[in-house]
């Protein structure tokens, strides 16, 4: 980054692999702060059909795969409707860093993993991807599945990927 490189960074839910203070360290000088929950939302998510020949037999919601349909004007985001986020964590951002996606008011940072909202789990509008640019640009993205087979197909998750990856080799 010091070189004015690009970086893009994702990450995992609730502390997965004890990871979160460790590139806290790395992204907080840049404004961007992982948090240790998973985002859920009870009403704006996908479910998980279940089909025998074709015939919907059952429909499974799941609350923690996440359909993102707020974003802000930047580079990233231009043209996408909806993200789908499988299981990924909030971010917090501060100057210099941006939200470039974010949740719906009714998602919230499930800490605990119950599925409930809890006292002392926040909601509302979460921030699911944060751009920064200092030297180099940083984009940190709450959850990897976002980028991975069988899940990079959802929604508009490739041109969000590859949109990244453009903005991150572009001249500043």
């Amino acid at each position: 980054l010091r070189a004015g490189r690009g970086l893009l960074l994702l990450t995992e839910w609730g502390d997965l692999y004890s990871h979160v203070d460790h590139l806290n360290e790395l992204t907080g000088p840049y404004g961007i702060h992982i948090q240790k929950d998973r985002v859920t939302d009870l009403e704006e998510h996908v479910s998980h059909q279940v089909k025998l020949g074709g015939i919907v037999l059952d429909e499974q919601p799941m609350p923690h795969y996440v359909r993102i349909r707020n974003f802000s004007e930047h580079p990233i985001t231009e043209g996408l409707s909806e993200l789908i986020y499988f299981s990924g964590c909030s971010l917090k951002t501060s100057e210099p860093a941006v939200a470039v996606a974010s949740t719906a008011a009714t998602s919230f940072g499930d800490l605990d993993l119950d599925i409930e909202l809890d006292d002392d789990e926040e909601q509302g509008i979460l921030t699911i991807a944060a751009a920064s640019e200092i030297e180099g640009r940083m984009l940190v993205v709450g959850d990897s599945n976002i980028a991975a087979n069988g899940y990079v197909e959802q929604g508009d998750n490739l041109a969000f990927i590859i949109q990244t990856i453009e903005w991150l080799l572009r001249e500043r």
